[in-house]
């Protein structure tokens, strides 16, 4: 009996300790929690400086608590949005997908980097692989799309319209139904009426019509098929068009232009 004493009294050391250890790890993210906290507090009430400080000191101090991949997402959204400072808001979200890659703000600052390189930094080439990215390994239904039609924009921005093209078109068969569905296939149609190819793009402009006709975009459509119209030298039926949505359509300037120029036409013809 005596034997098994060192026994017992080893085990009951072993649990101590890793209770000890456990307790000593809750305690040691309290305070990191309560920065975060704190720094919550002061981004919801406005100050914005002093809840970057608070992230700072998580980053700094608790590189391995649990909320030390929040703070780096807090940071660069702080940066970001509210301080309009990108170069940092880049480096804060760089560090949390190259730091934690198992974050559930992965996959949103990673949006935030392409977002960047897109629309802050003009780097189309480099926003078109963060994206990529995204659309290979996220499960985020609506972050791939996004990041689809946004890549689609990107290679439009460069372009490349035949590519951006195939991209919103891969967008309309995976998501026929999704958010950026009507405004992809109008841009397919917008990409053949850049490239002079009026038949194509009138085409598509009608079976947009058809497939979306609650679309913000409907207007917009009806205008650039009276424009391929006009472009076909089909006047007739460009100047009706360009009538049926004289008492809609926000500019009314460029539509009264279009119909006294094209009456005029008619006229001389």
């Amino acid at each position: 009996m005596k034997k098994d004493r060192p026994l017992i009294f080893r085990a009951i050391l072993l649990i101590t300790f890793l209770v000890m250890v456990s307790l000593s790890n809750h305690g040691c993210d309290a305070i990191p929690k309560r920065h975060f906290e704190s720094a919550e507090k002061m981004w919801t009430e406005g100050d914005y400086k002093g809840a970057l400080k608070e992230y700072e000191k998580i980053i700094e101090d608790y590189p391995k608590s649990t909320v030390a991949d929040d703070a780096y997402y807090w940071q660069g959204l702080t940066y970001y949005l509210s301080l309009n400072n990108t170069d940092s808001a880049l480096n804060s979200f760089q560090t949390l997908v190259n730091k934690y890659p198992g974050s559930e703000y992965f996959f949103q600052a990673q949006m935030y980097i392409a977002d960047i390189y897109d629309k802050k930094k003009g780097n189309y080439r480099q926003a078109i692989t963060e994206y990529q990215k995204i659309i290979e390994h996220s499960n985020n239904k609506e972050l791939i799309e996004e990041a689809r039609f946004n890549t689609a924009e990107a290679y439009f921005k460069l372009g490349d319209l035949n590519q951006a093209r195939i991209e919103w078109d891969l967008e309309i068969n995976q998501i026929p139904n999704g958010k950026y569905a009507d405004e992809a296939y109008y841009k397919i149609a917008t990409t053949y009426f850049i490239q002079g190819r009026y038949q194509e793009s009138l085409e598509h402009y009608q079976r947009f019509l058809a497939k979306y006709p609650e679309s913000k975009l409907i207007l917009d459509a009806k205008f650039a098929i009276a424009n391929c119209l006009e472009e076909q030298d089909n006047i007739p039926e460009a100047l009706k068009m360009y009538r049926s949505i004289a008492g809609s359509y926000p500019n009314k300037r460029i539509i009264a232009t279009k119909i006294a120029v094209l009456q005029k036409r008619m006229t001389r013809e």
